[in-house]
């Protein structure tokens, strides 16, 4: 079994667990959002988070551009949902970035 294919296994295995383990994920997603949206006055209309797991980042995105859509990109196909279940209308798409 190629690597990235065990790596997403993995991910499958913790996605419904992910959100109660990982606290600093969720800390780190909010300021990394707050920190982006002081580098720009642009108000953005589309945004694409890559590898957004259950979506932190793509929550903490929401809350700060409500406007723009989202849509989040994981190779695990279990962390979409999980992701989804946060952010109303998010589209998803299953696959790798590379």
């Amino acid at each position: 079994m190629p690597i990235e294919q065990k790596i997403a296994t993995h991910f499958d295995q913790a996605a419904t667990m992910y959100n109660r383990e990982a606290i600093v994920q969720k800390q780190i997603a909010q300021k990394l959002v707050a920190w982006a949206a002081g580098q720009t006055s642009a108000t953005p209309r589309a945004i694409l988070d890559i590898g957004c797991g259950t979506g932190f980042v793509t929550e903490a995105i929401q809350q700060q551009w409500p406007d723009a859509t989202l849509t989040a990109l994981d190779q695990s196909s279990a962390m979409l949902p999980e992701a989804q279940e946060k952010i109303l209308n998010l589209q998803t798409i299953q696959g790798d970035a590379v």
